[in-house]
Order: structure tokens, then C-alpha cells, then sequence
């Protein structure tokens, strides 16, 4: 985001007898919620990423002076690092230089390596964004994802795109054979037993894949990143290596 945030949240118990005022500033309301309840997507609240953890952590006391305990005895405050957003930022910024993104909107191109762009588009009915990948090395680009190759995306494109593929069902590369050489980036194609097809980047042993989540996790097990139709890059969660090492569905 443009705006970055550096902030501390306090803890305290407020004496008997005491009556709230909104400054009309920095607060322009109050109402006493439980956790669970600030929490309920029927109320509808909209809560910042951090404000809604600070609240899932408070959800887990039944009294405020057991959450007094707890904070008094901390050490360290743990970041939102499952989050994928996280996970990419970190992927993107390893030094913490600022220059990677929490918030994706439309028309915003990422460099996420040397070998891969993407381009988010505000077309997607789920999520309401889209991601196609522009992959390539001296031979040339490849264009993955949803969105048909236009002038948008071939400004966006390093170098010539010679080849575009669908992440959709049923749609088959316009490659011959399974593996494509693009100069020092190599795909290969990857089905499940539903015709999904899904693209892996050989180098960097990243994914990706169309808007089903079932066909990712039977190859994670060669896969470092996984790249979706919608969202940020993220890695394979546990589980899903716990899986593939037991039962491996893809195909070549």
C-alpha cells in the first residue's frame, strides 16, 4: 500500500464508574463488543488485517485481567506471516526495502522474478481479481492465465510473447509435446484427472494454476511456489506435501 503503518496496541482495564466520549479525530464512535461479536461477519464490520487479529487473540479469554497475564509475560508479537500477501512480500522484499505490495488491484503489474510478470485485471467473479503470468527468457514469452493476450499485456511483456495458454478446463497449450524451453525458463504442462491443466516453471519450481485449489496440492511435492488465478503467490501448506508424498495424482 502507499501508506505504511507503524503503530502499537495497548492493553488496559478501565476503571469502574467511567463513561466513554469519542474525540471526534482519531475516533468517531464506540460500542462494547465481545470479540466474537466484532468478529461475526453479521455485523459486518470492516476491520482492518491487524485489527482483526488483535481481536482473534483477544477471543481466545474469557476475562480481560487472563489477557492482562498473557501480555505482560510476552517477549515477542508474531507476525501475520501465513497470510500469503506475507508470504509474498517476503519473497518480493527479503531486505524490507518497502517496495513490495500488500494490496493487489487492477492493472498492477509485478515482477515477481527475473522470468515472471503479473498482471492483475479487475474481470474475476470470485475474488474479484484476475492474475495472468508472463513467463519467458531469450527465446521469448509465454502468457498464462484467463485473459486473452492484448495490447495491454503485451506492453507489459518483456519481449515478444510467441505463446499463450489457459488455465481454464479443457484447454489445451499451443505448444507441441509437454515441456516448452523458453531460454533459460522451462514449462512444463501438468494435468489432474480432470483435465486442469496447470503450468510448472521448472528453475523456480513455481505453479501455476487455474482457479480450482484440488489439482495444486498432487504435485507439491516438486513445487516451491504456487501461483493462483486470483491472490498472491504462496507456498505449499504442510498438509498438502503430507499428501502428495503419499498419493501423487499429476501426470505428465
Amino acid at each position: 500500500m502507499p501508506r505504511r503503518f507503524d503503530t502499537r496496541f495497548f492493553v488496559a482495564l478501565m476503571p469502574a464508574g467511567q463513561a466513554v466520549r469519542p474525540d471526534g479525530r482519531e475516533t468517531v464512535e464506540h460500542m462494547w463488543l465481545r470479540p466474537a461479536d466484532a468478529l461475526d461477519p453479521v455485523r459486518g464490520l470492516k476491520l482492518m488485517n491487524v485489527t482483526r487479529r488483535v481481536l482473534q487473540q483477544l477471543d481466545a479469554f474469557t476475562r480481560a485481567d487472563e489477557f492482562l497475564a498473557h501480555a505482560r509475560q510476552l517477549r515477542e508479537i508474531p507476525l501475520n506471516i501465513e497470510e500469503p500477501a506475507y508470504e509474498e512480500v517476503g519473497h518480493l522484499d527479503p531486505e524490507g526495502r518497502g517496495d513490495a505490495r500488500y494490496a493487489l488491484e487492477a492493472g498492477l503489474v509485478t515482477r515477481l522474478s527475473d522470468r515472471v510478470l503479473r498482471v492483475t485485471d479487475g474481470t474475476g467473479e470470485a475474488v474479484g481479481l484476475n492474475n495472468s503470468y508472463l513467463v519467458g527468457g531469450s527465446e521469448g514469452w509465454a502468457l498464462i492465465g484467463p485473459r486473452p493476450l492484448d495490447d495491454a499485456l503485451r506492453a507489459a511483456a518483456p519481449g515478444p510473447v510467441r505463446w499463450t495458454v489457459s488455465t481454464q478446463p479443457g484447454v489445451h497449450p499451443s505448444w507441441p509435446g509437454g515441456t516448452l524451453d523458453l531460454g533459460g525458463a522451462t514449462l512444463q504442462v501438468l494435468k489432474d484427472d480432470d483435465g486442469v491443466p496447470c503450468f510448472l516453471l521448472v528453475e523456480e519450481r513455481m505453479l501455476f494454476a487455474g482457479p480450482g485449489e484440488t489439482a495444486v496440492t498432487a504435485a507439491v511435492h516438486a513445487v516451491e511456489w504456487i501461483a493462483p488465478a486470483g491472490g498472491f503467490i504462496r507456498r505449499p501448506s504442510a498438509a498438502s506435501r503430507a499428501d502428495a508424498a503419499g498419493a501423487p495424482a499429476y501426470r505428465r
